[in-house]
Order: C-alpha cells, then sequence, then structure tokens
C-alpha cells in the first residue's frame, strides 16, 4: 500500500482511527483492551504509512501507557532516527 504522500490528505479512516486513539488516550478509565485497541489502531495505520513518524510517537504512548516500556522506548527511538528534530518522543524518552 502507498503511504500519505506529503501535502496530501489521509484518508477519512486514517483521521478517524487517530481521533479513536487519541480519546482512548485520554480516557482514565481506559482499560487493557482499549489500549490493546489502540494499539491495533496504530498497527494498521503503520501498514498503510509505514513511516508516518506522528503515528510511530503515538504506538510508542500507547505502549507506554500500557507498561510495556521496553518496545514503548523503541518506537520512541525510531521516531528520533527518522526524524532527529520531533522533540515530543526525546521528551518522552526522558
Amino acid at each position: 500500500m502507498a503511504g500519505i504522500e506529503e501535502g496530501a490528505s489521509a484518508p477519512q479512516w486514517f483521521v478517524e482511527s487517530v481521533q479513536t486513539v487519541q480519546k482512548i488516550l485520554s480516557t482514565a478509565d481506559r482499560s487493557q483492551d482499549d489500549m490493546a485497541y489502540a494499539a491495533h489502531l496504530c498497527e494498521q495505520m503503520l501498514q498503510f504509512d509505514r513511516l508516518n513518524v506522528p503515528i510511530i510517537f503515538l504506538l510508542g504512548t500507547v505502549y507506554m501507557q500500557a507498561n510495556k516500556t521496553g518496545v514503548a522506548e523503541c518506537m520512541l527511538e525510531l521516531c528520533t532516527h527518522l526524524d532527529p528534530k520531533f522533540a515530543e518522543a526525546y521528551n518522552n524518552l526522558g
């Protein structure tokens, strides 16, 4: 599948997936099932656009919130490798 070309709009399902993941992350009483679903949505988006740094970051954040710190750190480090100016990833790495 082709990714999102620079300057192009993301498909509606992609936008809705991002919104769903952000909503799950902002919910205080989220369950492990919610976090697994959020990770699944991020992984689907990355199948469509595998080098999308904000989505990789979002997946890293999901893993961090799910206490999967090892894989979260890998995702965040990948963000910094792909985009050395992506400050949020450095912030979350500590």
